[in-house]
Parts: structure tokens; sequence; C-alpha cells
């Protein structure tokens, strides 16, 4: 038998209005696998210098919106939206350096600078939704290219030549596609009248890397994520929603129940997505329980693990089973959590 919980709706960004729905939360296994997370690492601050004495000092973060961690040497790097830099730590917290964009229009330069992400060659791309470029740095923070994307985007990352972007509150496609070599956009996974039921302003989906590179997608809809094969995206998951009507509605005002935060690889076979739901506090948005779904490769449903983070910008899962929040709340931060597999 199927437990369900009822959870107490909400909605996303500007919409703030609440219902109830049925979120089926763990469904019988006929295996004996259990998961659990642990926090490892809180990265606080970075080191700065005393302009009057020139000795090191702690610095808090401001507003952290994005997290990406590079495969090949394990650095953490976390963009600052209101320094407008990316500050590269070390697996093991120790301080390097900071990719100072600044304030601007210019090359290299933000107004709002949403994501960052890195590719195989240690390159540093990071995405200003305000500007709608692409800024690439090298590690070290040279600025080596720009691109731009008329693209307004919540999520974005690099595989092989190519950009890809989620499109923000889309009512036609979710994802987007734009060549690092020319000037060209191809756009992939139509919108639906689910997904439309589900998000009545559009598409917010989650951008991220599964097993052995392969590009995957978290819908809005928890437990739904598309996974990509050769040039489409083929639907796998499942819905873990039960709908009470056919639309999510609270006294007729459709609502949107909450928002995919992330989606990676997990154990070389598993696939993992962080789904957050938003509560209505004093007609304000705050956030529900962040939950972290737990999949099969072929989309068969395994596990829930409730997760401790309170508020969190954005979700980055690396290849070594850990996943990274960007934290707001209590303070700046970002977090890191390792997922454990036990046995029973």
């Amino acid at each position: 038998m199927t437990k369900k919980a009822s959870i107490c709706l909400p909605l996303f960004l500007v919409l703030v209005f609440g219902g109830c729905l049925n979120y089926n939360k763990t469904p019988d296994q006929t295996n004996d696998l259990k998961y659990e997370v642990e926090k490892i690492k809180v990265f606080k601050g970075f080191k700065s210098e005393n302009e009057e004495t020139g000795e090191p000092v702690e610095e808090p973060f401001a507003r952290i919106i994005s997290v990406a961690v590079s495969d090949s040497t394990q650095n953490v790097y976390i963009l600052d939206s209101d320094y407008k830099e990316v500050f590269v730590f070390e697996e093991a917290g120790e301080y390097l350096h900071s990719i100072k964009g600044g304030y601007g229009r210019g090359p290299g330069e933000f107004l709002f600078p949403r994501e960052v992400f890195i590719d195989e060659n240690e390159g540093v791309y990071v995405y200003d939704y305000t500007l709608r470029r692409v800024s690439l740095f090298s590690s070290s923070g040279e600025l080596l290219n720009t691109l731009s994307t008329n693209v307004p985007s919540k999520s974005m990352l690099v595989s092989k030549n190519d950009i890809w972007f989620s499109i923000l509150v889309s009512k036609k496609n979710q994802v987007v596609r734009r060549s690092l070599t020319e000037d060209s956009l191809q756009y992939y996974i139509q919108v639906n009248k689910r997904d439309l039921a589900f998000s009545p302003n559009g598409s917010n989906v989650r951008l991220g890397i599964g097993n052995n590179g392969q590009l995957v997608i978290a819908s809005l809809i928890p437990g739904i994520w598309y996974k990509k094969v050769n040039d489409t995206f083929v639907q796998s998951g499942q819905d873990l929603l039960v709908e009470e009507e056919a639309e999510f509605t609270n006294d007729n005002i459709p609502v949107t129940p909450g928002v995919s935060m992330g989606i990676g690889g997990l154990f070389g076979n598993r696939i993992g997505i962080v789904w957050r739901e938003l509560n209505v506090v004093d007609g304000s948005a705050k956030a529900g329980s962040f939950r972290l779904e737990i999949f099969e490769e072929t989309g068969e449903h395994i596990e829930t693990v409730e997760l401790p983070v309170k508020w969190a910008n954005d979700v980055f899962f690396d290849e070594n089973n850990n996943i990274y929040f960007a934290v707001s709340d209590p303070v700046p931060s970002v977090e890191k959590y390792t997922v454990i597999e036990l046995s029973n």
C-alpha cells in the first residue's frame, strides 16, 4: 500500500495562495535499500584583506544564488549575486580566490548573475538573467568569451559544444539549446496541459547531469523527469502528486504547489531530485519541506528522504553522491550533504 501525506500548498514566486494535495511519499518496495543524508560541510564565507592593517579577515556571503562543483578538481564555485563575484574553494573548504565580475554592462560585468556552471576544462560559465548573456572565464578569472542569449532562465549547464537553458515561465517549450560555436537556438519538450494545470504561469524545469554524463531534466511536477536520448528527451519517473481535482486551485485561483530545485545522478544507477514545497504564512511564500526523491534509472520511485534544509536558491549534485545547497536561511551559506546508501 502506498503511504500518502496531505500537503497544504502554496505557490510559486508571486502567486501566493494555498491548497491541499495528496502526495505519494514512499511506495512499498521489494528491495531493502534505504537512504539517509548527512551534512558534512558548510561554506560560511571567504577571506578578505583588512584595508588598514592588511591582515586577513573572514567575510560573510551576502546572497548566494548558485553553486557548482568541478568534476576534475572538485573545487567548489559559489556565485554571490550581491557581490557580483564567484568565490572558489577547495573541496575541504579552503578559500582559494574569487572571480570578480563587478557591477555593470561591460565585458565580464554583471547586473544579476543567476547561474554558474563549470565545464570539463574548468571553464567557468556565469549566466546573467538581466543582461541575457553568458560570460566564460578561466578558472583563474580571465574573461575568455561572452555569449548573448535572449532566454530568461533559472537553470543552465554546458554539455560538449552546447549550453542548455531552462525557459522560465514558458507556455510553449521547457528547454532550449544554444550552440557554443554559432548563434543558434533549438527548443525541446513542449509544455502540456498537465504542466499548465500544475503551474499556470508556465514551465520552470531544472537541468542536471545524470549518470555517465547524460543530460537530465526535472519537471516542476514532483517525480517527473526527462533524460536525453540521442537528440530528443524521453519522459521518465512517476507523478508523485495525486490530483483531487483536474486543476490545482484554491477558491478557484490557480496555484503552483512547489518547485523542483535540482537533479543529478546517484550511485551510478540512480537519479535524485530535490523538490521543495511552498507554504503561505501571513500572506507571503515560505519554504515548506525539502525532499530528496530517489529513482531507478528506469523511472521506478525508490524512496523519499526528508531534508533539513530551510530555504535554498539552488541545488547541485556532484559525481560523488554529494548535494550542495545554496542556502539563504538562516544565513547565506553553502551546505554540503552526502547521500548514504544503507541496507537492512
